[in-house]
């Protein structure tokens, strides 16, 4: 044995995507598996590390997936395991903090590998639109969300027409079951684990607003004290535009903003957008017509007074200056709202 072996063989099809699954035994089983293009031409696959995917090259399309798809994909996994592993047993002992899941996005899912890896699949998706069977498997995870299909829209409407047909049916039952997994599901709210939030005494509930200066759309900068007279509360929503959570709360948000903005209630969104560009794009996109802000000072330093670890997030202030709740969301925001608001 040397650990090599090939086969052969002929497809009728155009070029496709395919998985080879491998298992091997040392102290435990254990499996591990790798994907390649199968395309006319001799195709080497590589193995070195039963972690990592192995590396494919030979042809033109395997060149292209090894680059743009398996060696960033590696990289981003290697980050990522382990903070998964640290994060399972943080939730598993009940010790994962709001500290540890604000690094954990951080190093985890918004590290500059991950970005890279996902920036060179979407080139890879570019270049092959005309070849559905290489890349079709790949879109759906961008098809049952809005905004991820926001980003290749593109390369869909470049497929050929019965391909791009055909994802789209099953797009339509993937959002179906989806939907119905939402509805139908009761968890046992006992038995979830949500990381523990730690808030420095100062900017918890009952204390003093803590002031800030935000800037706006049109680039002037505010301050919280200069829109706190004359307000019956004060909602700040804290956000981003890459946060899928938080986009789906705005229709809560601009409810409660359309219902009250006539009877004393400010709200303020405020980004930790790093992309200018990409905020304000999202303000007009999602209609989001009440006062928004980022930090004047540069990064997320209003987040930070406000000890916000996680988006979305809100926190309510009465017009006397007090913080009243933090971290609603959904019902149980419009229903403290409704509730100080009938006061």
């Amino acid at each position: 044995m040397d650990d090599t072996f090939n086969y052969q063989g002929l497809t009728m099809e155009g070029a496709f995507l395919a998985r080879l699954k491998f298992a091997f035994f040392s102290d435990s089983q254990s499996n591990s598996r790798t994907s390649f293009i199968i395309e006319p031409g001799n195709i080497f696959i590589d193995i070195k590390n039963w972690e990592d995917a192995g590396n494919v090259s030979g042809t033109r399309i395997n060149d292209d997936y090894n680059e743009l798809i398996i060696v960033p994909g590696n990289m981003s996994k290697r980050i990522r395991e382990p903070w998964e592993q640290k994060r399972v047993r943080g939730y598993e002992n009940r010790t994962w903090t709001e500290d540890d899941e604000r690094e954990y996005m951080r190093e985890a899912v918004s590290n500059p590998e991950r970005e890279d890896a996902r920036k060179k699949e979407l080139l890879f998706l570019e270049k092959y639109a005309d070849s559905p069977g290489v890349i079709r498997s790949m879109l759906f995870v961008y098809l049952t969300h809005e905004r991820l299909q926001e980003r290749i829209q593109h390369v869909l409407d470049r497929m050929p027409e019965n391909a791009r047909d055909s994802l789209y049916s099953i797009q339509k039952v993937m959002i179906k079951r989806r939907e119905e997994y939402r509805r139908n599901r009761e968890p046992d709210t006992a038995q979830i684990f949500r990381p523990i939030e730690i808030i420095p005494e100062q900017v918890q509930v009952g204390k003093p607003y803590s002031d800030f200066t935000g800037m706006t759309l049109d680039g002037q900068e505010i301050k919280l004290s200069e829109i706190l007279p004359g307000k019956k509360l004060i909602l700040l929503d804290f956000w981003a535009s890459w946060c899928g959570p938080c986009i789906r709360e705005m229709p809560v948000i601009a409810g409660l903003h359309e219902k009250y903005k006539d009877e004393g209630l400010a709200v303020i969104g405020i980004s930790s957008d790093a992309n200018e560009a990409n905020w304000k794009q999202a303000i007009e996109q999602y209609n989001m017509d009440w006062l928004q802000l980022i930090s004047a000072e540069g990064e997320d330093r209003i987040g930070e007074l406000y000890s916000i670890k996680t988006i979305p997030y809100t926190v309510i202030i009465d017009g006397d200056g007090t913080i009243l709740a933090r971290k609603l969301r959904g019902e149980e925001l419009v229903a403290k709202i409704d509730e100080l608001m009938a006061r």
